[in-house]
């Protein structure tokens, strides 16, 4: 079995002739939590559709647990949950009757056990007879899921679903898609919220104006500013002295002040990490660290799209 729980091969899908989606080659790894991201009009949610069915390529296919055959491809996306857009709920009715009447349409015999169970996993056991109307949108998230849930999917798919939750319901909603990844579920998410999906995300996949323009793993993101260093103290005298080293020997946007207590260097191709450390510690400047500075997912993309390291990896 492949690595890869969800591929497309040469995907290309057109409106009227118009490409929104062109020649695109995605692999998503099994057990990954693969991230989604590019402006509107990119092309996000259009893949999505095309993996869970609601919209067909023009060119190219999809592969699903390795499988490419219409008739193979049927069968596992029965093991896709998914929300796209807005989640399609019984507002008139409570949370259990809304997983109860999901259950008997996907012919679940144990649908109260079951209903129960999932939506105790998502954080909703007590909300009682309470009609969905009257929940919160962070709630009405949850139920979704849930919902997405019912039949114990391999894969989640999710398109934008921190749209209109405010930061409690995030956190909540980026804690349940940790627990469902750790516990084996793939999880391909869409998001134009990079640092929210920063917190989340293992794989990447960037889009732009219909192509794939860079596949890339997150902690190569995280390791993308080598040549930038932090220097932390928790002695303000410590930090001034080594301001008044280091100035001479920066540019001007060469050394910056972060959080009032971190010096950020960006070091020249003949300066080296190890040099800084042994000038500070030659001059009997003390400090708690000094690490390279991790890289920033908004700053990766846009010179990613930009033309700097464009290459697919």
């Amino acid at each position: 079995m492949s690595e890869f729980i969800l591929q497309t091969v040469n995907l290309t899908k057109e409106y009227k002739g118009v490409p929104v989606l062109n020649n695109v080659n995605i692999h998503v790894p099994r057990g990954s939590i693969y991230g989604l991201i590019g402006a509107n009009g990119a092309g996000k949610s259009t893949l999505l559709r095309i993996f869970t069915g609601s919209v067909l390529p023009t060119q190219g296919y999809i592969a699903i647990n390795d499988k490419t055959e219409y008739t193979d491809i049927e069968k596992e996306r029965k093991k896709i949950g998914s929300i796209i857009e807005s989640p399609t709920l019984y507002t008139y009715m409570s949370a259990r009757d809304n997983m109860i009447a999901r259950c008997k349409l996907l012919g679940i015999d144990n649908y109260r056990e079951r209903s129960e169970e999932v939506l105790a996993s998502v954080g909703l056991e007590g909300v009682g007879k309470k009609k969905v109307k009257n929940f919160s949108l962070g709630m009405k998230q949850r139920l979704a899921l849930a919902l997405s849930l019912l039949e114990n999917p391999e894969i989640l798919i999710l398109d934008e679903p921190t749209n209109g939750l405010d930061p409690m319901g995030i956190a909540q909603l980026r804690n349940l898609l940790k627990k469902m990844n750790d516990e084996g579920v793939t999880i391909l998410i869409s998001s134009h919220i990079l640092a929210e999906l920063s917190k989340l995300a293992t794989h990447y996949g960037i889009l732009n104006g219909g192509n794939l323009i860079k596949e890339v793993v997150g902690t190569d993101i995280e390791g993308s500013e080598r040549n930038l260093i932090e220097i932390t103290f928790n002695d303000l005298l410590m930090l001034s002295q080594a301001i008044s080293l280091l100035k001479p020997l920066f540019a001007a946007d060469g050394l910056a002040l972060k959080d009032n207590n971190v010096i950020q260097l960006r070091l020249s191709q003949t300066q080296t990490k190890d040099e800084i450390v042994d000038l500070l510690t030659n001059n009997g400047i003390s400090y708690v660290s000094v690490a390279f500075a991790k890289g920033n997912i908004e700053e990766y993309l846009i010179k990613v799209i930009n033309g700097g390291g464009g290459e697919n990896a």
